[in-house]
C-alpha cells in the first residue's frame, strides 16, 4: 500500500502596489505610516499608471485602488523606498549587499535560514 503524498504548502504573497513607482506585483514591501504634511496627493500621471498596471475587476486589484484611497499608509516596494529617503534606515540595511535583488531573489535572500 502506498502513502499518498501530501502537496508542499505554497505560500501565496498578496499583490500591492507600490506607492513609489506604482508598480504591482508581490515582491517585498516597507509599510510606512504618513501623518499630516507628509501625506502625498496622487498625481494623474500616477493614476494612469496605476490604473494600467491593475485590472480594477479583480479583488487584488479592489485591495490595491482601496489601499491607494488611503494616502496615510504607503506600500514602498524596498529599492523604490530607499530612493526616495527610508524613514527609518530599513530598507538601507536589509538590502545591505544585495542592492541589486528584487522581487522572489529579494524574498529569498530575506527568507534564508528562516
Amino acid at each position: 500500500m502506498s502513502k499518498q503524498e501530501t502537496p508542499a504548502t505554497v505560500e501565496v504573497r498578496p499583490k500591492r502596489e507600490c506607492d513609489v513607482c506604482f508598480g504591482f506585483d508581490d515582491a517585498p514591501r516597507h509599510v510606512v505610516a504618513l501623518t499630516g504634511e507628509d501625506v502625498i496627493k496622487i498625481t494623474e500621471e500616477q493614476m494612469e499608471t496605476f490604473r494600467s498596471n491593475v485590472d480594477l475587476n479583480t479583488s487584488e486589484g479592489a485591495r490595491a485602488l482601496s489601499s491607494l484611497i488611503d494616502r496615510t499608509t504607503q506600500y514602498r516596494h524596498m529599492d523604490c523606498c530607499a530612493s526616495v529617503g527610508c524613514p527609518d534606515g530599513s530598507c538601507y540595511r536589509v538590502r545591505a549587499g544585495v542592492e541589486h535583488l528584487r522581487n522572489d531573489e529579494l524574498v529569498a535572500h530575506l527568507t534564508k535560514g528562516a
